[in-house]
């Protein structure tokens, strides 16, 4: 099965505009996946195991891309995507990441570019 069959073209395209690192992924499957709770950075912080700091960092991000919305006092933040669409393509997103982790990860670690995994196979490096 080729990449483009494995990854449909418009999930690397999301990837590419939206998921720039695991840990963004990781915050935006808890909220899919939790669709209907709102999270302060701390619980978001608990649940990934990173710090306050991090974790708010991936939730303005998401935010800013229109994965995220804030609501309440104190500050939470829920899935709600701008628009129907992206709320498909989100949650299809993440359906992939849990079915297919490994190259869902080496794509976003790749910055959803399958030619640069190729060409970082061939960089030489120190041992």
């Amino acid at each position: 099965m080729n990449l483009d069959e494995e990854i449909p073209s418009d999930v690397r395209a999301f990837l590419r505009a939206h998921i720039p690192s695991i840990g963004h992924m990781e915050a935006l499957a808890l909220t899919v996946e939790n669709a209907t709770q709102s999270w302060t950075v701390e619980h978001v912080a608990r649940r990934l195991y990173v710090p306050e700091a991090q974790a708010e960092t991936l939730i303005r991000h998401l935010s800013a891309t229109g994965l995220l919305e804030r609501t309440g006092t104190p500050e939470q933040w829920r899935f709600a995507p701008a628009d129907e669409t992206l709320a498909g393509l989100a949650t299809r997103t993440v359906r992939l990441y849990r079915q297919r982790l490994l190259r869902m990860t080496e794509l976003i670690r790749a910055g959803a570019d399958p030619g640069s995994q190729l060409a970082d196979a061939f960089r030489f490096r120190k041992e």
